[in-house]
This record gives structure tokens, sequence and C-alpha cells, in this order.
């Protein structure tokens, strides 16, 4: 494949991304399984991998609707070479009530399955020297060690986690592609701060937490100015959704899963992309013949 592509699957409320590399890794950012789609999310990401394995696995932070499917992927006989994981002090919190309870007996496989991982991985902008990263063309935005140090004094662990979120931006010729994770107001603000230049040349913007008002940052996406934003969104996040102001900001294309269902991007190297298909899980597949 000459392009770089990425497939931003329809996870309801959490995120997941694939991404295929022209050096014919793929790597995965984020999972969540924990909706009515979750079985074809795991079907979908096995027939795009044809037997290959997940060299990287980005774990942006450790909240649920960016974690629970881990267990469901080892479950389907799906291998990790690499897995990303950040420093924090982060548990989930125990449950109180009959439907927390639920919850957490459902979400327990996964969360056992992250912390029983061998060997995680933790880069930061100071420490990211790989020649896996420089092949792929990956440059790590956030942590850093003043966001980890911030994200540590932080009382709010299940916030502080959106400090040192990892945000990494891909580049392909003249693409480039940005992923914020839920990375914070104050996280998104030192990127813009510290990478101006390099941020201006933002051809997709994977929109800081799914695209809600959460963490809606006007200066940081004026000054991406993405050709296509891409929002990751179910039936809660469109309550809270900022779609109307990604359009408003950059006057360009905006997706949304919650609308379009599974979206499959090229980025090309002239600094274009192109829609390659969206829609249902099966309508993609059958598009682009897995």
């Amino acid at each position: 494949m000459n392009n770089i592509r990425f497939h931003f699957l329809d996870v309801q409320d959490g995120d997941c991304t694939l991404i295929e590399f022209p050096t014919g890794r793929i790597g995965l950012v984020d999972i969540h399984t924990n909706h009515k789609y979750g079985t074809k999310t795991i079907e979908y990401i096995k027939r795009i991998l044809n037997g290959k394995s997940i060299f990287r696995f980005i774990l942006t932070h450790p909240h649920q609707d960016h974690l629970h499917g881990i267990n469901d992927l080892s479950d389907a006989g799906i291998i990790i070479e690499n897995f990303w994981n950040i420093n924090h002090e982060y548990k989930p919190k125990v449950p109180i009530n009959d439907k927390e309870k639920k919850e957490w007996e459902y979400y327990k496989p996964h969360w056992n399955f992250y912390e029983k991982v061998d060997r995680k991985l933790i880069f930061s902008k100071e420490n990211c020297e790989c020649n896996y990263l420089n092949e792929d063309k990956i440059k790590i935005l956030s942590p850093s060690i003043e966001l980890d140090k911030q994200a540590k004094e932080m009382e709010d662990k299940s916030q502080a986690v959106h400090r040192n979120n990892y945000v990494f931006y891909i580049t392909h010729g003249k693409f480039m592609a940005i992923f914020c994770g839920d990375a914070d107001t104050v996280t998104l603000n030192y990127i813009k701060d510290n990478y101006a230049d390099e941020i201006k040349q933002t051809i997709l913007l994977k929109a800081p937490h799914h695209g809600t008002e959460a963490h809606w940052n006007e200066d940081f996406v004026k000054l991406c100015n993405p050709l296509i934003s891409i929002l990751s969104q179910g039936d809660e996040r469109t309550k809270d959704s900022a779609e109307d102001k990604y359009i408003k900001a950059t006057k360009k294309d905006v997706g949304n899963t919650k609308k379009n269902g599974v979206i499959v991007i090229d980025g090309i190297d002239d600094g274009n992309y192109n829609v390659v298909s969206f829609g249902k899980y099966d309508e993609v597949l059958k598009f682009l013949g897995k």
C-alpha cells in the first residue's frame, strides 16, 4: 500500500482506530467493544489484519471507553507485539450500586488483562528514539516530563490521565494526521504553544475527547486547521457534541462515526486525503473486498 489508511471504527461512545502503515505494519489506537457492535468490531479488525498481528497498540489513556475490548482481542487470537502505556496511578472506581457492580463484572476481565500485560512501553516526547517510530513517521507530542509531573500532582487520578494522555502525529509525505485521545485543554494548549509550526500542517484531526464540548479548544483547532476532523460519538456523546463548532472553526469536512458509521480514509503523500468508504461494518468490509 502506497498510502496510509485509517479505519475509524464505529464503537459508539468509545474510541478505536486501525491504521495500515505504508511499511506494512498495522497499529491500533484504543479499543472499545462495550456496545451493540462489539463483536462486529473484533471481526472487522480480524478481517483487516488477515492473519497479521497488531504491531503496536497505543492506549492513549486507561479509561474504559478506550480499553474495554483488550481481552476480546486476545480471545480472538489477535497478537499485540508492542503495547503503549502511560505513567499513571489511575484505578477504576469501586462499584457501589447494583448497576455499577454489574458493569464492573463485565469490564473486570479487560482491566485484569491490561494489568497483567508483561511489557508495557512508556514513551514521552523526550524518550521516543525508536527506529520503528521513525520508519512509520510517528512523532509523540504528549506525554512530556512536564505533563507527567502535572498529572502526578493532580488529586483526581481519573482526570490526570487526560493530562499526560498520548498525543501524536503521523506523516506520510505532505500528509499529517494528529491523534489527540482525550487530551485536556491544558495539554492541548501545551502542544499549541510548543509545536505551533508543526501542527499547522495538519490534514486530518482525530478530535480530542470524541469531539465533544468537554475538551473543546477553539485556538488549537483553528491552528491545526485540518481539511477533515473525525469525531467518534454514540448516543451519549452526541448530547454534548461540538460538531457544529468544528465545522464553524475549520470550514472544512467533519466525519462523525455516529452519523457515518465506520469511516475509512487514505492519507495521500501529496497532502490530500481520500474517503475510501463509510457505513455499516458489513458494508465497508464488502466494499474493501474483505
